[in-house]
């Protein structure tokens, strides 16, 4: 009896189903209703709510009922201070139901191939209630995703490093959110202050593709007369030939900041050049844009000197004496 009361002790209800049906895999049912407050409820297997249940409700709208023994022995902070049968709770659904899942006895959740969009949401959650073997799960399954996803999801990743404050994941993760659409940062970004260092981190890289343009100036290869007509060309091998290394990567900074993220796209492999003299130019061109590039202070450090200026600005504590 007390392993079926177990199952049974969490179960998901739609507000808007128009009819009751189980998820064994689950172990939740649905409830037919179409409100809170006229739905009539019952628990797997014909277990009744009673008194001792809460109900939390889900930013989107979906509810989910606990035993209040259940949540007092596998959760922390999640249950409220006052009694109350129905919570409202800042996640959606997609992470309360998972996150519930840890709650039950049979098999929790593997999240195997789970990304940061469902991963960065449902570690904050895991580590805000204390359901520590979620927690667990996800801090294996971040290190494995972290990879790809920097790459391919950044602002997922971006979105939990700031909501966790892991400073060196959201050094780690900005560089790969260079060239994203300012509308999307200001979404992302968690404060006015934060969106006017992104501001400023920004002109910082700007001022790098700068030095990339103007230093394609300064190259060993110059103009000089074919045929009557002024071209580029090489002064090592003297070829005749248009300067197409050149045009190539121009057209790649064109692109704008975004060029800097991938170096070895934007100057090519040193396979692509005509000869030693234009291949060691190349390869002083990039060293001129990554000595720029290494020397962008990190997001944190604008952060945290901002921060700094903001407490001494609103009278923090100064020695007078």
């Amino acid at each position: 009896d007390k392993l079926h009361y177990l199952l049974n002790a969490v179960y998901k209800e739609p507000f808007q189903t128009s009819e009751s049906k189980t998820n064994t895999s689950l172990g939740m049912v649905s409830v037919a209703g179409g409100s809170p407050e006229s739905t009539s409820e019952s628990g797997v297997g014909g277990g009744v709510i009673d008194e001792t249940s809460v109900r939390f409700l889900s930013s989107d709208g979906m509810a989910f009922t606990l035993r209040e023994e259940i949540i007092r022995a596998w959760t922390k902070n999640l249950l409220p201070t006052q009694h109350d049968q129905k919570v409202q709770l800042p996640e959606p659904s997609t992470t309360l139901e998972i996150l519930f899942r840890f709650l039950q006895t049979s098999a929790h959740p593997d999240l195997e191939w789970t990304d940061f969009r469902i991963l960065g949401p449902l570690s904050l959650a895991a580590d805000s209630y204390g359901v520590y073997p979620a927690a667990q799960v996800c801090r294996i399954r971040r290190e494995q995703a972290l990879q790809n996803d920097i790459v391919n999801r950044p602002r997922a990743v971006m979105s939990y490093a700031l909501d966790s404050q892991d400073w060196e994941l959201v050094d780690k993760t900005v560089p790969f959110l260079i060239g994203e659409s300012f509308a999307e940062m200001v979404k992302l970004m968690k404060t006015s202050n934060m969106i006017i260092l992104w501001s400023k981190y920004l002109e910082k890289w700007d001022e790098v593709l700068q030095i990339a343009f103007s230093f394609s100036e300064s190259r060993k290869v110059s103009a000089h007369y074919s045929k009557g007509y002024p071209r580029r060309g090489c002064n090592g091998c003297k070829s005749p030939m248009s300067d197409t290394t050149t045009i190539r990567i121009m057209l790649k900074l064109g692109k704008g900041v975004k060029s800097l993220r991938n170096l070895d796209d934007t100057f090519g492999t040193l396979g692509d050049f005509c000869c030693d003299t234009e291949r060691e130019d190349i390869k002083a061109w990039r060293a001129e844009v990554e000595r720029g590039i290494q020397g962008i202070p990190s997001f944190s450090s604008l952060l945290s000197s901002s921060d700094s200026e903001l407490g001494d600005a609103s009278g923090g504590t100064h020695d007078n004496t």
